[in-house]
């Protein structure tokens, strides 16, 4: 009699019936040796027991019930959830799926409007969330954590996988240092006070969005002392900026230069004019410092505006102190030479001098501390 009472205890806590029909609880591998075709709904939890996550009799028991009241899976080797194509939520159902590195595939939900639902889907590399995010939108589901299609975020072990990255991107990370897959990220890309000679393998990667901490750039390459090579940064298409967030900051690589190849492309260009081309004098820099003198030095970079980071004639009219190296600073005297030795006579030529040096003429300390002090009269 008394183990009689200890089954029906037992059978109450794992099967529980209710208006739907009966729903099992799954969250030890005991649980799986229920009857799944008894099962209307679903309660998983493999949170409580890591080694339920990967029993080869979990698929089995799960694979045609069609309703979720509660889907905990963490750590599986599954490829797919289901045989079904739609899964039904109930109103207060939870769906967190992580760190499920085969899987796949993943059912359609299906859910009242205005019932309420939980969604957390990451860390899941292999999986197309496309359809996923589409429904969440539709029906304006609040609080939901889902990563995008493919994508990687920070409770990542190895990124090598990776072909999206949620959140910052350290390069001199041990689980960063080979990236052959990744074509997005969505976060900053950070290499900093490192050893490195040159950034990881990223032969993929593309685009580059930020969005968050207006103060801080979506790239930053700064007091490297051995980097020589950011040549796996050349090849970025894409630079998605908020509203007044800065974009690329390179500075304080001593030893950085630009490969010939890389010159002409398009990031070069843009964020690393500054930098000197392989095979050049430490000492200088490349010939075209219309868009690249002042690229070192941090300050508004908008792309909703265009702006690059240049000091226009109004910015060095207000005297406020700005941060310039010396090379920069050999950069904007070598311009200055360059267009004055153009004058042979005065009146309209010298016209032209004067606003070249408006324009270009500062005096400075001996170190890198510049004020930007407009004078008409300059001697170099």
């Amino acid at each position: 009699m008394q183990l009689l009472v200890i089954f029906l205890f037992y059978s109450s806590v794992l099967v529980s019936q209710n208006y739907a029909g009966t729903t099992c609880t799954v969250t030890k591998i005991i649980h799986l040796k229920q009857d799944p075709e008894k099962c209307s709904a679903l309660d998983l939890n493999t949170y409580l027991d890591d080694d339920l996550a990967t029993d080869p009799n979990l698929f089995d028991f799960i694979k045609n019930i069609g309703v979720y009241d509660t889907f905990l899976l963490r750590g599986s080797n599954l490829r797919s959830l289901t045989n079904l194509d739609v899964i039904k939520l109930r109103d207060g159902s939870q769906v967190i799926i992580t760190e499920n590195k085969d899987l796949r595939k993943i059912p359609k939900f299906d859910w009242k409007a205005g019932d309420k639902v939980l969604f957390t889907v990451a860390e899941n590399h292999n999986l197309d969330t496309t359809e996923l995010l589409k429904a969440i939108k539709a029906k304006k589901v609040k609080g939901a954590r889902v990563q995008r299609p493919f994508a990687c975020g920070d409770r990542r072990r190895k990124s090598e996988h990776c072909r999206i990255i949620e959140g910052i991107l350290v390069l001199e990370d041990p689980r960063n240092l080979n990236l052959p897959k990744l074509e997005e990220v969505y976060g900053r890309v950070i290499l900093s006070g490192s050893n490195l000679e040159k950034l990881p393998h990223m032969p993929k990667l593309k685009k580059i969005e930020w969005m968050d901490n207006k103060k801080l750039p979506a790239i930053t390459i700064e007091n490297n002392p051995n980097l020589k090579s950011i040549a796996e940064l050349a090849n970025i298409e894409n630079i998605v900026l908020g509203r007044g967030r800065m974009n690329v900051v390179i500075r304080n690589n001593p030893k950085l230069c630009i490969e010939p190849e890389n010159m002409q492309k398009s990031f070069v260009k843009k964020y690393a004019a500054h930098v000197r081309e392989c095979g050049s004098h430490p000492s200088l820099r490349r010939s075209n410092f219309k868009q690249a003198a002042f690229h070192d030095t941090p300050g508004p970079l908008n792309s909703d505006t265009n702006q690059n980071n240049i000091f226009t004639t109004k910015q060095m009219r207000s005297r406020k102190p700005v941060i310039i190296t010396t090379l920069e600073f050999q950069a904007i005297s070598i311009k200055h030479r360059a267009v004055s030795s153009t004058s042979s006579s005065p009146g309209k030529s010298g016209k032209g001098v004067r606003r070249s040096v408006d324009v270009y003429n500062y005096r400075c300390t001996t170190f890198t501390l510049c004020h930007a002090n407009l004078t008409r009269t300059h001697r170099w």
